[in-house]
């Protein structure tokens, strides 16, 4: 059987702002919910089927845009996103898709990126987590470690609704240039492979470039570090337009968070208190799509006005 709900955040991830299986949620209002059921979209990964032009764009931008030493792995995501397409039309030209073997055709169009982010999930990436959770970093030290853990942020970044919603949004602009006919390209269509494929670039980035050091924010205040549904956000682009300087902040839980930055200069645990929390609290509120989560109903009560009043104005 298909998966249909498909998790934008990772429900081990909520996890830790969860008590007996609830965390409490602010969308319109404050409410408790299991983890099953939200920051979810039925389908949201199904692949779509690429167009010549758009799959000769996307080769295109692995030969010339995208780091030439990243070729291979780019080109085995563009490979995995056309595999179940290109078995259907086989399958079709042979005249053997009959209702049983399309039944699998289509369970593998919706569900191979699902399980392409558990896979991640449910590796090392788990294992760094955990530690982050026990206020450990001393995974970060290990070169293995360090890579799966920003590949791992890397994709949680550019996974969500909100992401895939701005592309959406930038689409529905493109699509009335002469270009997107002639070409015969559809942005969003794409963003199903190139979110994988620019999540990797990123992780090269920040991998090679050894003035990013990791920074674990020990809260020992009163005030929980909330989640959103875009749980991963980039500090910098806090001034009204996205910056073109990253600095990742991260949390883990209600008590730790972290940052993956270049303006710090090693690695070290940063006590915060309150204020310190409150501020970076503020960013996951205005950061956030249409969810943040906390272990606590009353400081969701505290920020519901804020919150809702930001998405109607």
């Amino acid at each position: 059987m298909k998966k249909r709900k498909h998790h934008y955040i990772w429900q081990f991830y909520l996890d830790a702002w969860s008590s007996k299986g609830k965390l409490w949620c602010l969308r319109e209002s404050v409410f408790p919910s299991s983890t099953l059921n939200v920051a979810q979209s039925r389908d949201f990964y199904r692949l779509q089927r690429l167009t010549e032009g758009e799959k000769k764009y996307i080769r295109f931008m692995i030969g010339n845009s995208f780091p030439r030493d990243m070729f291979g792995l780019h080109s085995d995501i563009l490979a995995r996103h056309t595999r179940p397409f290109r078995l259907e039309d086989k399958l079709k030209e042979l005249g053997v898709l009959d209702e049983e073997a399309q039944s699998l055709v289509d369970k593998l169009i919706n569900d191979t990126e699902e399980d392409f982010h558990s896979e991640i999930e449910g590796g090392k990436a788990q294992d760094c987590l955990k530690m982050l959770r026990l206020g450990d970093i001393s995974f970060w030290e290990n070169n293995s470690l360090r890579l799966v853990f920003l590949h791992f942020l890397a994709l949680q970044y550019f996974r969500t609704k909100k992401m895939q919603d701005k592309i959406f949004e930038a689409n529905s602009g493109f699509l009335k240039h002469e270009a997107a006919a002639r070409l015969d390209i559809d942005l969003a269509r794409m963003w199903g492979v190139t979110r994988q494929m620019v999540a990797l670039n990123v992780t090269k980035s920040l991998y090679y470039d050894r003035s990013y050091s990791l920074v674990l924010l020990d809260n020992v205040s009163d005030v929980s570090f909330i989640a959103g549904d875009s749980a991963a956000l980039n500090t910098c682009a806090f001034n009204g337009a996205e910056a073109n300087r990253l600095e990742f902040y991260y949390p883990v839980s209600p008590r730790f968070a972290v940052l993956v930055t270049n303006n710090r200069g090693g690695c070290e645990r940063d006590v915060v208190g309150g204020e310190e929390v409150e501020k970076y609290n503020r960013m996951m509120l205005d950061h956030a799509h249409e969810f943040v989560f906390s272990n606590n109903k009353r400081q969701l009560d505290n920020y519901r006005d804020y919150f809702v009043q930001d998405r109607v104005s």
